[in-house]
């Protein structure tokens, strides 16, 4: 019974590493594309704010 238990210990803590090691990748996955996301909307919102040149102001 105590190979039984001991099996039960490490295969209970192999799971825990597995779901330890799969949050980890999904932790990389969604680290890696939220500036791959965020930089070009960020940058839209940015150029969005620009203006033609020569319109509007005061040149002269």
């Amino acid at each position: 019974m105590g190979d039984r238990g001991d099996g039960q210990v490490l295969g209970q803590h192999a799971q825990g590493v597995a779901m330890l090691g799969a949050l980890a990748d999904a932790t990389a996955v969604r680290t890696a594309l939220v500036p791959l996301v965020a930089l070009p909307a960020i940058g839209w919102l940015l150029v969005r704010g620009l203006r033609e040149p020569g319109q509007g102001g005061t040149a002269g």
